[in-house]
C-alpha cells in the first residue's frame, strides 16, 4: 500500500506577526496622525478663523488643503516611481508637521491658510508613500490584510476626533488641535524607515503626471470652493 504525504499549507506572514508588526503599526500610526487631523480640522478651524477675524477666508482653509494635497499626490507617484517611497513618506511626515506648527502658531488668517496648505502637501505624500510600502514590503497575501487593518485606522478618529478637537478647543485654546499633534507625527518613522530603507523605486519616467496633478488639484480646490460659497 502506498502511503499519502500530507500537504503542507504554508500561512503567509499577517501584518501582525512578527516580522511585521513594528512595520504595520508605524505605518497605521502616520495614517492615524492623518486621519484624526482630518476629523478635528472640522471642529477646530470654525473657532480660529472667527478668533482670527479671517471667516470670509474660511474657505480657502479648505481648499488649499484639497488643492495641496491633491497635487503632493501626483508628485509623490513620481517621486517614488524613481527614488523609492522612503524619501516621500520623511518628507511627508515632516511637511505635515511643520504645517501644524504653521497654522497653530499663526497670528492672522493668510498665515493660517498657508499652514493648511503645508498641511496638504504633506498628507499627500504621506498617503502615496504608504501605499508604495504596502506594495513594496508586504508579500502578495498580507497586503489585503494590511489594506483592511489600514482602513480600520479612520474609525477611531471618525468617533473621537472631534470630540478630543473640542475639548481642547474649549479648555485651552484651537491652537491645540493643530500643535499637540505636530511632535508625534514624525516618531513613527522610528519603526517605518528601518523596514524600507533597502526599496527602490522603478525610474520609470511619467512626464506629464505633475502637469496633471496641478490640474487637478486646481480644479478640485475650485469646486470645493464654489460648494462652500453656494452654501
Amino acid at each position: 500500500m502506498g502511503t499519502s504525504t500530507p500537504v503542507t499549507t504554508i500561512t503567509p506572514a499577517g501584518p501582525l506577526s512578527a516580522d511585521y508588526r513594528a512595520l504595520s503599526i508605524g505605518v497605521c500610526s502616520l495614517i492615524l496622525g492623518l486621519a484624526f487631523e482630518f476629523m478635528a480640522v472640522a471642529t477646530a478651524l470654525p473657532v480660529a478663523a472667527k478668533e482670527l477675524g479671517g471667516l470670509g477666508l474660511y474657505p480657502w482653509a479648505l481648499t488649499g488643503f484639497l488643492g495641496a494635497a491633491m497635487f503632493a499626490n501626483g508628485v509623490a507617484g513620481e517621486v517614488c516611481d524613481r527614488v523609492g517611497p522612503r524619501l516621500p513618506v520623511i518628507f511627508g511626515s515632516v511637511t505635515f508637521g511643520v504645517g501644524l506648527l504653521v497654522s497653530g502658531l499663526a497670528q492672522s488668517m493668510p498665515i493660517l491658510i498657508l499652514g493648511r496648505v503645508v498641511q496638504g502637501l504633506g498628507a499627500g505624500f504621506m498617503i502615496v508613500a504608504v501605499y508604495v510600502v504596502i506594495a513594496q514590503c508586504y508579500p502578495d497575501a498580507s497586503r489585503p490584510r494590511m489594506m483592511s487593518l489600514l482602513a480600520t485606522t479612520w474609525v477611531v478618529p471618525s468617533v473621537v476626533g472631534p470630540f478630543i478637537a473640542g475639548a481642547l478647543t474649549e479648555l485651552a485654546s484651537w491652537r491645540w488641535a493643530f500643535l499637540a499633534l505636530a511632535p508625534l507625527v514624525p516618531l513613527p518613522l522610528i519603526a517605518v524607515l528601518p523596514r524600507i530603507s533597502s526599496t527602490v523605486g522603478s525610474n520609470v519616467r511619467r512626464s506629464g503626471r505633475v502637469r496633471l496633478a496641478a490640474t487637478m488639484a486646481v480644479g478640485a480646490a475650485l469646486l470645493q470652493w464654489a460648494g462652500i460659497e453656494a452654501e
